[in-house]
């Protein structure tokens, strides 16, 4: 019996002793995995910090595409790339500004403003910024034709519009730039003739434009014109002028 006795505990031992040695392996997996997962997760954030120009941080792209756009458009603007008016609607202003910003940065041009887009931006450090330069890729005819004209900040443009009478132009630009916070100072559908002020405080933007009858459509001349002591202060790049009307020239080809 004694012997049964002594057989049975020496099977009891060894089997705790099997358990216990089977939790210490486990303890010992457990630990090894999860310090490989925080090496991982650590090696991860340097990652991200390294793509994102510095340590990692969370940007939440906003699920309202309008408040997306103005995200965008204003983190431009904050970092010298005028995108024109912030008013969230995506135009060939803010798609403008969005390319030289990233070809200045040397990353991926999107097509338009896209999530990917608002990371690059949110994530950029301004230190790596490289100097603004025109972009060449903008073939528009408008863009083609852009002047600076005699004085401070007098620009130019011409276009044509094709199957859009002068009326129907000129009905356009004016709901345009009352919708840009444009003062309607004249306007003469039927002479295809415009003239509009925009209070910028320290400054005053004035518009004019001139539309005739060409073929089956419109020949379209914008006249861009700044006045005031806003404008000796803050240095903008002639390619936020151009942008500006040319965007005035698609809202009236639409």
């Amino acid at each position: 019996m004694t012997n049964g006795h002594l057989t049975m505990n020496r099977h009891l031992y060894d089997s705790l002793a099997e358990i216990h040695e089977m939790r210490c392996c486990a303890l010992a997996l457990f630990i090894a995995v999860s310090s490989t997962a925080c090496k991982t997760m650590e090696g991860l954030s340097q990652d991200l910090g390294g793509v994102f120009g510095g340590s990692a941080k969370e940007v939440i792209v906003p699920r309202d595409r309008a408040e997306m756009v103005k995200g965008v458009q204003t983190m431009l603007s904050e970092k010298g790339f005028n995108p024109g008016t912030i008013d969230g609607k995506d135009g060939p202003g803010t798609r403008s500004a969005l390319r030289a910003f990233q070809k200045s940065r040397g990353m991926t041009v999107t097509s338009g403003i896209t999530d990917e887009a608002y990371l690059q931006l949110a994530s950029d450090d301004d230190s790596k910024a490289a100097p603004q330069a025109e972009d060449p890729e903008d073939s528009r005819e408008c863009a083609r034709n852009f002047a600076k004209q005699q004085g401070f900040r007098n620009y130019r443009t011409t276009a044509t519009l094709q199957g859009t009478s002068p009326t129907v132009a000129t009905n356009r630009l004016v709901r345009e730039l009352g919708r840009k916070g444009f003062i309607i100072n004249s306007q003469n559908p039927s002479a295809g003739q415009v003239n509009a002020t925009f209070d910028a405080g320290q400054s005053d933007i004035q518009i004019s434009a001139f539309i005739e009858r060409n073929g089956t459509g419109s020949r379209v001349e914008l006249n861009y014109v700044g006045t005031g002591a806003g404008f000796g202060v803050l240095f903008t790049p002639a390619s936020a002028y151009r942008n500006d009307l040319c965007s005035y020239i698609e809202a009236m080809g639409r």
